[in-house]
């Protein structure tokens, strides 16, 4: 709710950037029958998830290129066309697996600031992945963020990957032994 009424407000400030919002609030609003130029991409990305089906038509056997940013913001759609649902799913979990062994790996060092920096770089990539994926869908408007690792953005990638470096090589880090202490007590449910 929060983002939506980010979009509507924002949308509704008199300046140039903000026509943007305005043409994505348009086209969540109604994205079968829209007026703008490219506005029926979220429409098309619906009706490529649709012709996927469970199993997909096949790798490379899509047709995601006449589909509007079909590399970019609606890898998903061209994702679960070519490959199926079953693979849309095991992509939504492995993202929920990254996520709990970031924050597994950020508990394991004891150290706070290193649990919070590492955990925030997880989440924070999960949270892209869940706004773009609602979006692509049409539950949400349209934000222009990329899907981590999978969308062509060569500045997002390389964000990303960098980010996921830091959790990695934090990870090799431990806290001093009355933090390792605090750790060996509190189990994780």
């Amino acid at each position: 709710m929060l983002i939506i009424s980010s979009f509507i407000l924002l949308a509704a400030l008199p300046f140039k950037f903000t026509q943007r919002l305005a043409d994505r609030n348009g086209m969540f609003a109604n994205m079968w029958e829209n007026q703008l130029v490219g506005g029926d991409q979220v429409a098309q990305g619906v009706w490529s998830l649709n012709t996927g089906g469970i199993l997909g038509q096949g790798l490379g056997k899509g047709f995601s290129n006449v589909m509007p940013a079909h590399h970019t913001d609606m890898i998903l759609q061209s994702i679960g066309e070519e490959l199926g649902l079953i693979t849309l799913i095991t992509l939504f979990l492995a993202f929920g697996l990254l996520v709990y062994r970031c924050i597994l790996a950020a508990r394991r060092t004891g150290k706070p600031f290193m649990f919070y920096l590492m955990s925030g770089i997880a989440i924070a990539t999960m949270l892209q992945f869940m706004l773009i994926a609602a979006g692509t869908l049409g539950l949400l408007p349209l934000t222009g963020i990329s899907v981590p690792f999978l969308s062509k953005g060569n500045a997002g990638i390389i964000i990303t990957m960098t980010g996921f470096l830091f959790v990695l090589i934090m990870s090799n880090e431990r806290g001093d032994a009355i933090e390792m202490e605090y750790v060996k007590n509190i189990s994780i449910t």
